[in-house]
């Protein structure tokens, strides 16, 4: 498996995962977040370049490719790219890049983006921000694990580019035009995506918008899930993820609506 996360995160947030399943893993560290650099731009195609220049050094081909969030949007761009050779499904989590994002996007705005940027530092590095932040913002109400608490201060100690190309990129996906943002994509392989009708970054609703992407794609909604699965409900995530492929080009794309 090949692992993505998500904005603020790093690949150590994979960690739980990793050391469960019997399955060779290779958890990026994002371009900007963890001990990766910033892109060459902030765009989400920059980081999808990133991204498969390294898992081609790796040697890396035919793996589910698990994108969360930001890491979503970052696994449809390789592979919407000539990249066909080292996917063999995607796994996509509450991923980005299916709809317009409102808060990215305020927070791109000028005057909000020179007011964040100076202010993330300050905010992320004290422990008792992110603590009351992370249950109202991400996780539904579950409690941020101390070692999410350590993640998100030291990347505030590398400073604010990385969160804020990040949120650039996100806003730029997000503005896009429909007929760019909903393009489907020469991707043909199975596709899974797992959303939460209680996410508050990335609406369920965007799920609507998956099938215009990748028509083969099979579609799950948890009523109990807001953003992170990986905090929320880490042993469901992990049997979503590891299900074998169910969905081929052969046939009729399934939703599935799940309850606990």
């Amino acid at each position: 498996m090949v692992l993505l996360h998500g904005f603020l995160d790093s690949s150590e947030g994979w960690d739980r995962l990793c050391q469960t399943t019997t399955r060779p893993c290779y958890a990026f560290d994002v371009p900007g977040f963890g001990r990766s650099e910033v892109p060459e731009r902030p765009r989400i195609e920059a980081y999808s370049e990133r991204i498969a220049k390294a898992a081609h050094s790796l040697g890396i081909e035919g793996a589910t490719w698990v994108g969360h969030s930001m890491g979503g949007a970052i696994a449809r761009g390789v592979a919407d790219s000539s990249n066909r050779d080292l996917i063999a499904q995607l796994a996509l989590i509450t991923p980005a890049g299916f709809g317009h994002i409102p808060l990215a996007e305020w927070a791109d705005a000028p005057v909000n983006r020179t007011i964040l940027t100076a202010a993330f530092p300050l905010l992320s590095i004290n422990p008792l921000a992110v603590i009351l932040a992370y249950p109202y913002q991400v996780s539904g109400g579950q409690p941020v694990e101390g070692a999410m608490v350590m993640r998100t201060m030291r990347q505030a100690l590398r400073g604010p580019q990385g969160p804020s190309w990040a949120v650039q990129a996100l806003a730029h996906m997000s503005h896009l035009p429909e007929y760019e943002l909903f393009a489907q994509s020469d991707y043909k392989g199975p596709v899974r995506s797992l959303w939460g009708t209680r996410d508050r970054l990335i609406p369920a609703a965007h799920s609507d918008h998956i099938r215009d992407v990748f028509p083969q794609a099979r579609r799950t909604i948890w009523p109990d899930l807001a953003h992170h699965p990986q905090v929320e409900q880490p042993l469901r995530l992990k049997r979503w993820i590891s299900m074998s492929r169910t969905t081929t080009t052969s046939q009729q794309p399934l939703s599935e609506t799940q309850t606990q």
